[in-house]
């Protein structure tokens, strides 16, 4: 923040303890504390923002974001650790954070692709687009992401299991197969909507992109599944160090939008070009080289 100014330090700070909170709530399997935390957030959020404007914003939105944010969270957070079983001793904590440090270089080289999408690549757009342009961008992104959700699948746990099978390579070929139909669908249903309704046009923007997409998802969830983690670390590094290498060219929303969809087409074809029986992927590969051109 000092050295380039990210706004609210204390906003910040109160929606990563939220964030956190809620991971803690997760880990402790309290769903019900879970749901409360969130509907409490939700409630302090409606109200204030209605105290707000009846009230000629005698809030501003800055302080009513935190405090929907840091209340919930700091009342959740003395329950969390009553409920817990019994607080780490400081070796025993100690020995976490040195692994933990150890676990930080491949956490984040590993998901190093998706974090220049969703964190560094916005945070960059704020300096060239203007305000109308980006938020079309960011709506056109939590689109395509958002998408992603809809598949009625736990992958995840699906990939890992089929690691152990005998016919696990023939099982996550079918999955690779069935979700990028599903996926397709859902595009070709998006797109035939923005031709019906012409104003959502914009903001379906990148759904060309959603089967490479999610294309990318599993096979990034296989890399890990299959213990092919120094691969996946390469293939991220490879892609990020290209994607910085040519965003001084982004200077409006068609160039942010063809750039997020080259960085995702790079991303998979990649992954693709690393998997066995490369020839009998070709077709997959022109494909997905093809998706920047159905972005156009």
């Amino acid at each position: 923040n000092a050295i380039s100014p990210m706004g609210s330090p204390l906003l910040l700070f109160s929606m990563l303890l939220s964030a956190s909170v809620l991971l803690v709530l997760q880990g402790l399997r309290l769903r019900r504390a879970y749901i409360l935390f969130v509907s409490l957030a939700a409630l302090l959020l409606t109200v204030l923002t209605l105290w707000s404007y009846t009230h000629n914003l005698s809030i501003s939105l800055e302080r009513v974001m935190e405090i929907s944010a840091a209340v919930p969270a700091l009342i959740w957070l003395v329950y969390a650790l009553r409920m817990s079983d019994e607080c780490p001793t400081f070796s025993e904590l100690m020995a976490l954070l040195r692994t933990l440090a150890k676990q930080i270089p491949q956490l984040l080289t590993v998901t190093a692709v998706m974090n220049l999408l969703t964190a560094a690549l916005p945070v960059y757009l704020a300096r060239v687009l203007v305000p109308y342009d980006l938020g079309l961008y960011r709506v056109a992104t939590s689109v395509i992401q958002s998408a992603t959700s809809v598949f009625p699948v736990s992958t995840a746990a699906v990939i890992a299991r089929f690691t152990q099978h005998p016919e696990g390579k023939r099982l996550y070929q079918r999955l690779r197969a069935f979700s990028t139909l599903y996926f397709a669908a859902i595009a070709a249903s998006l797109i035939v909507l923005a031709f019906i309704i012409p104003t959502l046009a914009p903001y379906f923007a990148l759904v060309a992109c959603v089967p490479i997409y999610y294309r990318a998802v599993l096979d990034e969830r296989h890399f890990i599944a299959a213990n092919r983690t120094w691969w996946l670390m390469a293939i991220n590094i490879t892609v990020v160090l290209l994607g910085l290498g040519t965003l001084f060219l982004i200077h409006t929303l068609e160039n942010a939008i063809l750039f997020y969809s080259c960085i995702i087409v790079a991303y998979t074809a990649f992954m693709q070009l690393l998997r066995r029986n490369l020839w009998s992927q070709l077709p997959s590969l022109f494909v997905i080289l093809a998706c920047p051109f159905a972005v156009l």
